[in-house]
């Protein structure tokens, strides 16, 4: 089973991210010293290893092998221990979240106006015969719930902003100098 939510992460996380993310990648391997160092200097406080070694922007060179099945001992990472990284993941390396969280707010307001209209043209049409009910007090909860999702969107848009700000990520990460002292 947790074979399964891995693989659907890193589809998932590999679609959404805007920098490549490496599938099924733990971190492991063999690191030149100049990676390492740059690595350091990033001072992330909280890293997602996983994007930082493809943010940089280094050479990458992948060694295949089939993991056996363990045959002794636990693995130290609990479901909510791999779910912490993965929403690590997601909030560092993606906006999807937020934008979908507006385009949710704007559709739900679409809908909320429109199904709004056609209740004021059918209770008009309709005077006598047709019953008020909750319906307008819904419809009215649906659309100021979509008015908040789509302010909680666009305050996710600035705070996403923030980050990057905040982690000071270079510009642009020297691989060597050539004839510079």
């Amino acid at each position: 089973m947790l074979r399964l939510l891995r693989k659907i992460f890193y589809e998932l996380i590999s679609r959404i991210s805007h920098i490549e993310q490496i599938k099924n990648f733990l971190g492991f391997g063999l690191y030149d010293r100049s990676v390492v160092e740059i690595l350091r200097q990033l001072n992330e406080p909280d890293p997602y290893f996983r994007g930082l070694v493809s943010e940089i922007g280094f050479d990458k060179a992948f060694v295949e092998y089939d993991q056996p099945p363990r045959r002794h001992g636990r693995t130290k990472n609990s479901f909510l221990t791999l779910f912490e990284f993965a929403m690590l993941g997601f909030t560092t390396y993606s906006k999807v979240p937020l934008r979908l969280m507006t385009f949710t707010g704007l559709f739900i307001a679409a809908l909320s106006l429109i199904v709004g209209f056609g209740y004021l043209v059918a209770k008009l049409v309709f005077w006598n015969t047709f019953t008020a009910g909750i319906a307008p007090i819904l419809i009215a909860t649906f659309f100021f719930a979509a008015v908040q999702l789509i302010a909680l969107g666009l305050v996710g848009e600035y705070v996403g902003l923030i980050l990057q700000y905040v982690r000071r990520f270079p510009l642009v990460i020297e691989k060597e100098r050539i004839n510079f002292e």
